[in-house]
């Protein structure tokens, strides 16, 4: 089986998430908007889906894994309309943070949406090949790391650290060496499994192009507009889009994965 440890990565960083959400979400779950538990709630519900299902198939539960795996057919949508909400949120949320991360950080969390509907929608389409399923899934954790490990950064790297507002703008230092983090570990990852190395390549294509739109066009006032524009829609219609995105991927993957292959004629 492909990555034998995962789950113990990713249940690595979903104890992470505790210090690293506390200070600006879970210490202040009663003032935070809805939108944001929405998505908080989501994202924790796939990182430990991701978990149980690397856990499961590891240890023989193959039972378990599948009806586990039927949770990502309703989990997806609900997720990607949280991913969705966010983005939203952080363009009009008040303060000095948002007035210079809040697009930016909003441009990569669309990637991250689009991103994500893929890489399920693979990983239903491949689910009868181990290690592409496998990849697939471990992928969608990969856009997760960043917003979690990038809180925790400015706290301990010297060069990095925020002490005051002054000193706000050495977050995107914390988004960039998070970013290369990823890559490193996606390119590893391929090296191992060259065979089925698809999905990490896709996770470094996405990492990549995330680093160079965070300095590019999330910078320009054309995306600023338009994520104003977002911000001011309504939570209705961004979670329905968001919904309907995600439907698209568990249906579309799992009608054209539902075949299993043709057996080759012998030679």
């Amino acid at each position: 089986m492909p990555y034998p440890r995962a789950w113990a990565w990713v249940a690595l960083l979903l104890v992470l998430t505790i210090p690293a959400f506390w200070p600006n979400y879970l210490g202040q779950l009663n003032v935070v908007e809805w939108q944001i538990h929405v998505h908080g709630a989501t994202a924790g519900l796939w990182v430990l889906l991701v978990i149980l299902q690397s856990w499961t198939i590891h240890h023989g539960r193959r039972n378990l894994h599948r009806t586990l795996g039927l949770a990502s057919l309703v989990l997806t949508p609900l997720f990607l309309a949280g991913g969705v909400l966010v983005v939203a949120t952080m363009a009009v949320r008040p303060g000095p943070f948002t007035e210079l991360f809040g697009a930016r950080l909003g441009l990569l969390d669309v990637v991250s949406v689009f991103a994500f509907a893929t890489f399920v929608f693979m990983a239903l389409k491949q689910r009868r090949n181990v290690g592409l399923h496998a990849g697939w899934m471990l992928a969608t954790i990969f856009l997760l790391i960043n917003p979690t490990l990038a809180r925790l950064t400015p706290g301990f790297v010297p060069g990095l650290t925020i002490r005051s507002l002054e000193e706000l703008p050495r977050f995107a230092g914390s988004i960039h060496l998070v970013q290369i983090l990823g890559i490193c570990v996606a390119a590893f990852l391929y090296l191992r499994n060259r065979r089925h190395g698809t999905p990490m390549l896709a996770v470094l294509g996405v990492l990549v192009l995330q680093s160079i739109l965070f300095e590019t066009l999330a910078l320009s006032a054309w995306w600023k507009g338009v994520d104003m524009q977002i911000g001011a829609m309504s939570p209705a219609v961004l979670a329905s889009f968001g919904i309907a995105l995600g439907a698209v991927a568990v249906i579309a993957g799992w009608t054209s994965g539902s075949e299993r292959p043709a057996a080759r004629a012998p030679a």
